[in-house]
C-alpha cells in the first residue's frame, strides 16, 4: 500500500496537500471545502445526497483517517 503526499492546488500562500494511496487521491471534508471555497456543512450535505442517490457507495469512497490538528491533538 503506497502512501504519498502531493500538492494538487496552490494559490499564493494557500496550498492543498492530498494523499495518494493505491492510485486514489484522498481529501478530508475540510480540504474539499477549501478547494471549492465553501463551508464543511455544504460538503456534508452534498455527500449525503450522493450516497442517498447511490451515485457512489459510501464504503468505497470514505476512509476514516486520523487527523492531527494544529493544537497537536489527533482526531
Amino acid at each position: 500500500m503506497m502512501l504519498s503526499d502531493i500538492v494538487i492546488y496552490e494559490n499564493g500562500t494557500v496550498a492543498l496537500n492530498a494523499q495518494i494511496q493505491n492510485e486514489t487521491i484522498w481529501l478530508s471534508q475540510k480540504q474539499i471545502a477549501n478547494l471549492f471555497d465553501v463551508n464543511v456543512p455544504a460538503i456534508l450535505k452534498h455527500m449525503k445526497n450522493i450516497f442517498k442517490s447511490e451515485e457512489l457507495i459510501e464504503k468505497s469512497v470514505v476512509s476514516k483517517m486520523e487527523i492531527t490538528a494544529s493544537d497537536g491533538k489527533t482526531y
